[in-house]
C-alpha cells in the first residue's frame, strides 16, 4: 500500500518553533502526493478505558526533526490539546501514545533521498518508551532488512489509513488539517487501515509493535492512571542492518541512532527534543597485537559523534586521558595478556569499547639442560625475525657482541635459543628488529 502524504511540507523555523499551515478548509488526510518517511503520531486508549475514537496526527517530514539543532527542544503545534481531550473524554489518563515514520520500498525508489543523504529502502523510525523521563531508555539493535520490510507496511498503513477515513469522513469536531480522529472498529474503514488495526500485536493486541513480526517490544508509552508528570519517549532511527546509514555513514555497526525523544505533559502538549547521540564507535587499531616486552603501541579509534575526551584503559592499572584518537604506551613487561579498552566521553553521553588484547612476550627464562643453556619465551609476535647476541663482559660495546642465534618466531609465539658451551661467564641478550 502506499505511503501517502500532504502536498503541503511542515517547516521548521529558524527560531525552532515547529509550525502547521493553518488551513482548516483543506483537511491534510485528503490531499496528498506520494511520498515517504511522514511523521505520525498515534493517541489511543484500549481495554477498561477504551473510548470510541483514536487520533492520528501528521507531524511532518523526518527531515523536520532531524535537522533540529543538538540539545534544541520544540513544541509540536500540529494539534490542539482542545482535540486531545475531545477524543479523550477530558481525560488524559492512561493514553497510549506513540511516534513513528518509514520508508517503504515496494512502490518507493530503492533510496529516500534527502538533503542529509539518502536514507536506505525500510528505513523506519519510531519511539520507544522510558520508565523513567529523565533516563534514555535502552537503544534497540538495527534491524535485518527482511524484519524492516515487515515493519514498514503497517507504519505506511497507518497513514495511508487516516488518508483513506478522513476521505470517507464528512468534517468532524477534530478533524483539521493535520489531525483525523478515527471511529474505533465502526466500520468505516473495511480495510482495517485504522491506527488500531495496525500498531497492535497480532497475537497480544494491544501491545504496540506493528504486527510483532518485526519485534515484540511496545512503542507505545501509556500516561499513568494519575497524569500529573510529564511522561517522555525516545525517537529511534532504524536503518537495515547492513545498509549505510547517512547520519553516521555506517553500515553494519548496531545500535539504531538516536534521534531524540519526545515528551507529552499532564497538559496535553507534545515537545520533541533533538539528542546528541552517544559515541558510535566504527573502528578500533592497536600497532601491535603481541611483542618482546617492553612493548610499545600505538592504540587508535574512530568514533561517530561529536567528542570531548579519550580516556584509554591498558587493561594494567594505567589510564590515559586524551582529546585524540590516539595514544601511545609502552607495557613494561610481558608474561599477560593485556585487555585494552577506550571510554569516549560527548554532549550525548559515553561508550566504551574494546581495543583490542595486548600480549607482550615474557621474559627470557633461563635453564639448564645437561651441559646446555636453554633459553626461551613464550608470545613472541609471530613471523618476526629474533637474534641472540653474547660476550664475556657485560661492558663490551653492543656492535661487538657476538651473535650466536637466528630464527623467526613460529605459530604460537614460542621462542628460544639452546647454547652448550661450558662458559658460566657468558652473557646473552635477545634483539629483535
Amino acid at each position: 500500500m502506499k505511503f501517502k502524504s500532504l502536498a503541503l511540507k511542515l517547516s521548521l523555523l529558524a527560531a525552532v518553533a515547529m509550525t502547521s499551515v493553518a488551513d482548516a478548509g483543506t483537511a491534510y488526510f485528503s490531499n496528498y502526493e506520494t511520498k515517504t518517511a511522514d511523521v505520525v503520531a498515534g493517541f489511543r486508549k484500549t481495554g477498561s478505558v477504551s473510548l470510541q475514537y483514536e487520533m492520528v496526527v501528521y507531524l511532518g517530514d523526518i527531515t523536520n526533526f532531524l535537522t533540529v539543532p543538538a540539545g534544541t527542544t520544540i513544541t509540536i503545534t500540529n494539534y490542539t490539546t482542545a482535540q486531545l481531550n475531545t477524543l479523550c473524554g477530558n481525560n488524559l489518563n492512561n493514553l497510549q501514545w506513540s511516534v513513528f515514520a518509514a520508508s517503504e520500498a515496494a512502490q518507493d525508489p530503492a533510496t529516500f533521498s534527502t538533503t542529509l543523504g539518502n536514507f536506505p529502502a525500510n528505513t523506519s523510525w519510531y519511539t520507544i518508551p522510558r520508565s523513567n523521563p529523565s533516563v534514555q531508555s535502552a537503544t534497540p539493535a538495527r534491524l535485518s532488512v527482511n524484519a524492516a520490510q515487515t515493519l514498514t507496511g503497517p507504519i505506511g498503513t497507518v497513514t495511508t489509513g487516516a488518508a483513506d477515513i478522513s476521505a470517507s469522513l464528512s468534517a468532524s469536531g477534530t478533524n483539521s488539517a493535520y489531525v483525523l480522529s478515527e471511529p474505533v472498529n465502526s466500520g468505516v474503514d473495511s480495510s482495517g487501515a485504522t491506527l488500531d488495526a495496525n500498531i497492535n500485536d497480532v497475537n497480544t493486541p494491544p501491545l504496540a509493535d506493528f504486527g510483532g513480526q518485526a519485534f515484540t517490544y511496545t512503542v507505545e508509552n501509556t500516561t499513568p492512571a494519575s497524569f500529573t508528570t510529564a511522561v517522555a519517549s525516545d525517537f529511534y532511527q532504524n536503518c537495515p542492518y547492513g545498509e549505510a546509514d547517512p547520519i553516521t555513514g555506517l553500515s553494519s555497526v548496531n545500535p539504531s541512532l538516536h534521534v531524540g525523544y519526545f515528551t507529552l505533559n499532564p497538559s496535553g502538549t507534545l515537545t520533541f527534543t533533538r539528542s546528541a547521540p552517544n559515541p558510535v564507535l566504527t573502528a578500533a587499531t592497536t600497532s601491535a597485537n603481541n611483542g618482546f616486552g617492553p612493548l610499545m603501541v600505538t592504540l587508535g579509534c574512530t568514533v561517530y559523534g561529536t567528542i570531548t575526551n579519550y580516556v584509554w584503559n591498558f587493561g594494567n592499572g594505567i589510564f590515559i586521558t586524551n582529546s585524540t584518537p590516539t595514544v601511545t604506551y609502552t607495557y613494561p613487561k610481558g608474561g599477560t595478556t593485556y585487555t585494552a579498552h577506550v571510554t569516549v566521553y560527548g554532549p550525548g553521553g559515553s561508550s566504551t569499547f574494546t581495543v583490542g588484547a595486548i600480549s607482550p612476550a615474557t621474559p627470557v627464562t633461563a635453564a639448564i639442560s645437561g651441559t646446555n643453556l636453554v633459553l626461551s619465551g613464550t608470545k613472541g609476535p609471530v613471523g618476526a625475525q629474533y637474534h641472540f647476541i653474547t660476550a664475556t663482559n657485560l661492558l663490551t660495546p653492543l656492535s661487538s657482541w657476538k651473535g650466536v642465534g637466528t630464527n623467526t618466531v613460529p605459530a604460537g609465539g614460542a621462542f628460544g635459543y639452546t647454547n652448550s658451551t661450558t662458559n658460566t661467564s657468558a652473557f646473552f641478550i635477545l634483539v629483535s628488529p
